[in-house]
């Protein structure tokens, strides 16, 4: 596959890879990767520039998401409000004399030592633990059900889903027809869950 790389007008670097499976210009907008543009044979690269640049308000809107999904942290500092789809965070002085947590009736606790402070990296790394136990938790509930939705209503099939803790990518397809999604997906909107899940069923 032959590749290429231009800066385009307001959106920066734009990863162009000529792809003989291709049947469409297809763009995508990976975290940590940009925006990556998949050219078909029978299209020139000056022809694909131009798509691009028509596109520019979706990709620019879309970069902006991705860009916030890739800022963004697990680490709790005690001031923000942190919910889950169908959880809360709560973290609180406890009696013990280590870091505890435990998931329970839609709220994720973590306790630390009334001495030590919220962000001493023993409470941290039990926050981060807790939030993707509970995103991996909401994600094998949620995930599944919605791509089997999806798939029958816009006529696609699949062999099997997995939940994975990538985050670098939103989600992929297998040779063998299975699709793998990130555990992460749930910290997006219901549109940007289906966005994805479409984007690989197409496949």
């Amino acid at each position: 596959m032959k590749s290429s790389k231009s800066n385009l007008k307001d959106l920066g670097a734009i990863h162009f890879k000529r792809s003989p499976r291709a049947r469409h210009l297809n763009i995508r907008i990976k975290p940590y990767k940009g925006v990556q543009v998949s050219v078909p044979n029978g299209m020139s690269m000056s022809a694909a520039e131009r798509i691009v640049l028509e596109k520019r308000d979706w990709i620019l809107r879309n970069l902006q998401r991705v860009k916030e999904f890739e800022t963004e942290s697990l680490i709790y500092d005690g001031t923000q409000t942190i919910h889950t789809r169908w959880h809360r965070l709560q973290v609180q002085p406890g009696r013990s004399g280590n870091v505890t947590r435990r998931i329970r009736n839609g709220v994720i606790l973590v306790c630390h030592p009334a001495n030590m402070e919220i962000s001493a990296p023993e409470v941290q790394s039990q926050i981060r633990k807790g939030l993707i136990e509970t995103y991996r938790k909401e994600a094998k509930e949620f995930l599944p059900g919605r791509l089997a939705v999806l798939a029958l209503k816009h006529g696609f099939k699949y062999n099997g889903v997995f939940i994975k803790n990538h985050r670098s990518r939103w989600g992929s397809c297998s040779v063998k027809n299975n699709i793998n999604l990130s555990l992460h997906l749930m910290r997006l909107s219901d549109m940007l869950i289906d966005y994805v899940m479409l984007h690989e069923l197409v496949h």
